[in-house]
């Protein structure tokens, strides 16, 4: 699913295909949210402000071209932070989630998976997103926090690369927030989260991966919980 994805979006943000799918995601919501607020928006659901901490966790892997010869494997991602709900009705609801959001991605031989390359990244993010029903949609956007590339099977660092070589992380996310227990105050949701990048890791290379090869977007599935507390607990 993921290889078909990469290969449907180019990895470029500036790319025409990138922008085309930030329009669709746009649409989406323009035709999807006025019918589901029919169902009861009101005022006072905004009174049913909840927030609290979340963390989820999962996998990643590169989304982009491979070089020759490479083959891109799956690493660790999690996503740690708070998260709001905005109610607008009984059906729909405005989603912000602020957190640390980190990924490892690897490139091995494709003859020899103990040699090859982890690029592990980690971004101060905003999430805004909208909640229908259980499921949601929105948007990710990521400040670069740190970069490191480790060198395969000696776990060396590869030298050269900071922050500074980092591109701001945008992505598109969908996926559920199913709530599993509720009390007059508190609520526990069981997050599903899928992201897909539009923007490249590295903005140039020096050593290691070329700018347009081995260097992301990158995709993620992870899976989660948060623990919310109403702030006007009825």
């Amino acid at each position: 699913m993921w290889y078909i994805c990469s290969r449907a979006f180019t990895p470029i943000f500036s790319d025409m295909k990138t922008i085309s799918a930030f329009m669709a995601l746009a649409l989406s919501l323009v035709f999807i949210i006025p019918a589901q607020a029919q169902s009861g928006m009101s005022i006072e659901n905004w009174k049913d402000i909840k927030v609290g901490p979340m963390f989820t966790a999962g996998v990643a892997t590169n989304a982009g071209t491979t070089s020759s010869g490479l083959k891109p494997g799956t690493g660790f991602a999690f996503s740690v932070g708070g998260l709001a709900i905005f109610p607008f009705s009984t059906n729909i609801g405005f989603d912000l989630a602020l957190c640390y959001d980190a990924r490892t991605i690897n490139f091995h031989d494709e003859t020899n998976t103990a040699n090859g390359t982890d690029i592990t990244t980690g971004y101060l993010a905003i999430r805004p997103g909208f909640n229908l029903g259980d499921f949601t949609i929105g948007l990710g956007i990521g400040v670069p926090m740190a970069l490191t590339l480790t060198s395969k099977p000696d776990n060396t660092s590869i030298p050269g690369y900071s922050t500074s070589d980092m591109n701001m992380l945008f992505e598109g996310r969908i996926g559920g927030s199913i709530p599993v227990m509720e009390t007059d105050r508190t609520e526990l949701r069981l997050l599903i989260e899928g992201a897909y990048g539009f923007t490249q890791i590295i903005k140039t290379a020096s050593a290691g991966p070329e700018p347009s090869n081995d260097n992301g977007p990158v995709a993620s599935v992870e899976l989660g919980l948060a623990y919310l507390f109403d702030l006007t607990p009825h």
